[in-house]
């Protein structure tokens, strides 16, 4: 587990766009943080799933802070629903309870994104930092 302190620097992720004949446009995007790790696969099962289980993730810790790990998982399913799911265990919450973050009620202010890899940008995310430093977070398109 490592921990990123960030005082008044948002976090910024850099979307490069585009493969083709058309000059790319960066666009900066405030987001939670899930590194990219895979290239989803095509199956020829219709109802197949991608799961990556050693993906990137940065979250809340209970003060506001960043906290990141390496042990995070995507599921995107044929129907593309996307889910990222990501844990870590004694972060800091001073606190003394449970803490709650999501799109419009976090550190960085609203309209906060998640970003799943393969899948791309969501607000549907739900983050709970317990008591006792547990912190849970979860997106979904």
């Amino acid at each position: 587990m490592r921990y990123l302190r960030l005082a008044l620097i948002p976090l910024v992720l850099l979307v490069a766009v585009s493969c083709d004949d058309r000059p790319a446009e960066p666009q900066l995007q405030e987001s939670l943080l899930t590194a990219p790790s895979f290239d989803q696969a095509a199956s020829g099962n219709p109802n197949a799933a991608f799961i990556d289980k050693n993906t990137g993730c940065g979250l809340f810790d209970g003060d506001g802070n960043l906290a990141v790990t390496n042990d995070a998982r995507n599921v995107i399913t044929s129907s593309d629903k996307a889910t990222h799911q990501c844990k870590i265990v004694g972060v800091p919450n001073s606190t003394g309870k449970a803490v709650h973050y999501d799109s419009d009620n976090n550190p960085f202010g609203p309209g906060l994104e998640c970003f799943i890899a393969g899948a791309g940008f969501t607000t549907d995310f739900r983050e709970v930092v317990s008591a006792s430093g547990v912190a849970t977070l979860t997106c979904k398109i």
